[in-house]
């Protein structure tokens, strides 16, 4: 059983603590998936900075499986913080050369075509379970917000957060546009994708630091900022 998530005051917002789990919600809905899962190895395409990984790798040691990672390659010395918390939670990391994220995508695919007991799992996680049980998880907190902000790639934690409560207004911070945000509104970050903000709490540097930025300049006070993980 995981830990119950918490939400603490921050610059007169609620703030979705996730950090404050290893793998953060990712691993909190995947482990709830993982479970109903019979596949043996969990298979990803990754990004070095990427979250999702890592949250892969947690929630498969949470379910007694094994996780998959395809990575771009880079020396050992070059690895981000991600991957390293990967690996330290049992992943199998495999080095791709040359590796853009529609050549790793085609690798995972292929490694799960070609083992019995492996599952690739699509790219942010952007599937109707996925999006129910995160719903279900916002919605045993024991708040309504008015107002709900978060950062998005794929979009699928604003619109799983828009199912859970869907009578707030939705605010996503695209980061990296690379699906459909629902019917938030949507924010656009001007700033290069390395830049680096610094909330009050530990977040991830390439995606939910950047959106805190502009949560703070434009939401009312009292909103809610869901903080996926540091």
């Amino acid at each position: 059983m995981l830990p119950a998530q918490v939400i603490t005051e921050h610059d007169g917002f609620m703030v979705v603590r996730d950090d404050l789990l290893p793998g953060g919600t990712k691993r909190r809905v995947l482990s709830l998936m993982f479970n109903d899962m019979a596949a043996k190895e969990l298979v990803y395409p990754s990004v070095p900075f990427g979250s999702g990984p890592v949250a892969v790798a947690e929630s498969a040691r949470d379910t007694g499986k094994t996780a998959v990672l395809f990575y771009p390659a880079r020396k050992r010395e070059n690895w981000s913080r991600q991957m390293k918390d990967a690996e330290a939670a049992g992943a199998k990391i495999i080095l791709v050369e040359g590796g853009n994220l529609k050549t790793l995508m085609k690798r995972a695919r292929d490694y799960a075509d070609t083992h019995e007991d492996a599952r690739c799992l699509k790219l942010g996680f952007d599937t109707p379970q996925y999006i129910d049980k995160l719903a279900e998880i916002a919605r045993a907190l024991p708040v309504k917000p008015k107002e709900v902000w978060c950062a998005t790639g794929t979009g699928t934690i604003s619109r799983a957060l828009q199912k859970a409560w869907p009578e707030a207004q939705h605010h996503a911070v695209v980061i990296d546009d690379r699906g459909s945000t629902g019917n938030a509104k949507r924010h656009t970050l001007k700033e290069a994708f390395n830049a680096v903000s610094k909330p009050p709490f530990p977040a991830s540097e390439h995606f939910e630091a950047k959106a805190w930025g502009i949560m703070k300049r434009k939401a009312r006070r009292g909103a809610l900022f869901w903080n996926v993980g540091a």
